[in-house]
């Protein structure tokens, strides 16, 4: 065999395994930014560690736009359909569920506390966390974590 060839074949060699490492280095260090994107790039408060303000609040959280566009929300977005699917029978239901807003208005951590039955409280979590960010509580003038708890009623009639 000839220099050239074995110089080529070495050539070769490096390169391969220079790009297999190449290859190696870039994943790993692709891994380490997604990790370290979700811890240091995540909004504070939003992952396990939110602190929920317990003190005297300036400001309510709010739906966007108040009490009665909260109310035309729920009557336009409630499933109609939980009468006759779980075969409930006609009358007022009210389930009351307990959750978090959070500084930037986020809406988590449902919590069933009175479930009229029916499916009405699975409903009523359904609707909460579909609808848009709400506007947060504020207390000094900052927005704060607060828990929120909301009654749902549910009217059912056959009509």
């Amino acid at each position: 065999m000839h220099y050239s060839n074995y110089l080529e074949r070495f050539l070769k060699v490096c390169f391969t395994k220079l790009n297999l490492m190449k290859k190696t280095i870039l994943l790993f260090v692709l891994v380490f930014f997604i990790s370290a994107k979700q811890s240091l790039f995540a909004q504070p408060g939003w992952q396990d560690t939110v602190v929920v303000y317990k003190g005297t609040l300036d400001k309510q959280p709010q739906f966007p736009g108040g009490q009665e566009v909260w109310a035309r929300y729920v009557d336009k977005h409630i499933d109609t359909s939980l009468q006759s699917r779980y075969h409930a029978p006609d009358g007022k239901y009210t389930s009351t569920i307990t959750f978090l807003i959070d500084e930037w208005g986020r809406v988590s951590r449902f919590k069933i506390d009175k479930n009229a039955g029916y499916g009405t409280g699975e409903e009523a979590v359904r609707i909460i966390k579909s609808g848009p960010q709400w506007k947060p509580a504020e207390a000094n003038g900052k927005p704060v974590s607060v828990m929120q708890t909301i009654s749902v009623t549910f009217n059912f009639s056959k009509d």
